[in-house]
């Protein structure tokens, strides 16, 4: 296996390939997805869970985003150790944190949306990130430590009437205002990769294999006391996204070993994810307008090829001057 941070051809500049892909796949899904969900014909295996206790496939999609935020954040913080950059990075994760939550506060007004009720995965992310920032220098074990408190805690919340509020009004499907308590723990244990990651080899392979199987076998055994359910954000949902999420990643691992031609869209996404999360964003609202439920299938389709080169025009204008907005 080629060392992780090699250099060639597909890559401008010293990149982690395989993480590069595997947030370019998920932000191309996430697009097609986000804007696809609003429209009759799209069938309930492309749409988000509406019912309680029970997930789609989509529903898998934003928990391994945040994963791979979790990885992305954990190498920019092994950066920071040696640099004695720790305090202004952190304070950069705030500000960037601060922006996302507006800006999807600022989607939820715009489209007559609570903004409490409406809580979405800008909001989510920005704020999952700024909670798990305390925790981000502890030792591998002290963030996964950590991430267990966190999760644990949103369990508990979630057995109260803020879980009962949430059943009655909440839209977002990401628990809410106070689910970001458990998506900083996704974060920290995407974190704790991330060395591995950096460094390449068997080592990677293990790590991601034994959080995988773990993960899993602990989604398994709390399946018999709870559902598979994303807006509630349960424990059993939780371990089983963790685990897809390390054994996607040791997927993407192994493919990006040989770099191939067809690489390339995807990595253009990857490579800055933050902008194309933005200009989604953006394109979802203009299109969103112009474009009501009932709009013939073609026109939606053509609208989605749009949608899909707003994106590309940006990324691709980063990717070519090889400038790197960092998630």
């Amino acid at each position: 296996m080629e060392p992780e941070t090699a250099v060639s051809a597909s890559y401008p500049s010293v990149r982690i390939a395989s993480l590069d892909l595997f947030r370019g796949v998920l932000m191309f899904i996430l697009i097609g997805a986000d804007f696809l969900a609003g429209y009759p014909f799209v069938p309930a295996w492309f749409r988000h869970s509406a019912a309680f206790g029970s997930i789609s496939i989509i529903d898998l999609g934003a928990p391994l985003f945040i994963f791979a935020v979790g990885v992305s954040l954990g190498l920019v913080f092994l950066r920071c150790t040696t640099n004695g950059m720790v305090t202004a990075e952190q304070r950069r994760y705030v500000r960037r944190g601060v922006v996302l939550i507006a800006f999807g506060i600022i989607g939820s007004v715009l489209l007559h949306r609570g903004v409490l009720s409406d809580w979405e995965i800008y909001q989510t992310i920005g704020l999952a990130g700024v909670i798990a920032l305390p925790f981000i220098t502890l030792t591998s074990r002290g963030r996964l430590a950590a991430a267990a408190l966190l999760i644990l805690t949103f369990q508990a919340i979630g057995r109260s009437e803020y879980g009962a509020w949430l059943r009655r009004v909440e839209t977002g499907g990401l628990g809410g205002v106070l689910g970001g308590l458990a998506w900083s723990g996704v974060i920290l244990v995407g974190s704790t990769v991330s060395a591995s990651l950096r460094e390449g080899g068997s080592g990677l392979r293990t790590r991601l294999i034994t959080l995988g199987i773990t993960a899993l076998a602990t989604a398994a055994v709390l399946r018999w006391f709870q559902p598979f359910d994303k807006p509630l954000i349960t424990g059993s949902y939780l371990a089983l996204t963790i685990g897809l999420s390390a054994l996607t990643l040791l997927f993407f691992v192994a493919v990006s070993s040989r770099p191939r031609r067809w690489f390339l869209p995807f990595t253009v996404l990857g490579a800055n994810t933050l902008t194309a999360f933005i200009l989604h964003g953006l394109g979802l609202l203009a299109l969103t307008a112009l474009f009501p439920p009932a709009t013939p299938m073609r026109t939606v389709l053509i609208a989605l090829v749009g949608l899909y080169a707003f994106c590309y025009a940006g990324t691709g204008w980063l990717y070519w001057r090889q400038r790197f907005i960092r998630l």
